[in-house]
């Protein structure tokens, strides 16, 4: 892997350093993926969301993760979450959740979906060092001025067949600003 690393940075270099090209490659880091507890090796199977049965259960676990930034899509709106202000929870006026994606101070992300069978489906992903995965960071552009950009991390792991594909990816949080 940091054969790898080092080949694509001294071609990244290459590219950007040519005045013809000027092409800017992006930052990949090597990394492990967490899925709810599980080291996640590009299989379904290991990714293995939880399922939960009540939308209180979705509120009570989405305390216990402690957001501190995020979005929550109910059935009339989108609420943002940039300052770990949870109270919004709190009224039931809004619906139920559908979907959403949170992220804390352990740098920790909580995707929630429907499921289609009238549970939810609950997966957290945690980062850590290692050499499974390669690691690029995307934003893009939040419907909310105000929020700025949303940066996602993608991972991609190497298919001994096809090269590098897209495994997973997950919400950081939100930037003020687009990285280059």
């Amino acid at each position: 892997m940091k054969e790898l690393i080092r080949q694509y940075n001294e071609l990244g270099h290459y590219l950007k350093t040519d005045p013809q090209l000027a092409i800017s490659l992006p930052e990949l880091s090597p990394c492990q993926l967490i899925v709810n507890d599980h080291v996640a090796d590009g299989e379904m199977a290991a990714a293995n969301p939880n399922p939960v049965v009540t939308h209180a259960e979705v509120i009570s676990a989405i305390r216990a993760f402690q957001p501190l930034q995020g979005w929550l899509c109910y059935q009339s709106e989108v609420l943002s979450l940039t300052n770990g202000d949870l109270s919004f929870l709190d009224h039931s006026g809004i619906g139920w959740i559908l979907n959403g994606e949170l992220s804390n101070a352990n740098r920790e992300s909580l995707h929630i979906s429907q499921n289609g069978s009238g549970q939810w489906l609950l997966t957290k992903y945690q980062e850590q060092p290692g050499e499974d995965l390669l690691r690029q960071t995307m934003t893009y552009l939040s419907t909310k001025d105000e929020l700025g950009h949303l940066a996602y991390a993608v991972y991609w792991q190497r298919d001994a067949l096809i090269g590098y594909q897209k495994v997973h990816s997950r919400f950081l949080g939100f930037q003020k600003e687009a990285q280059s």
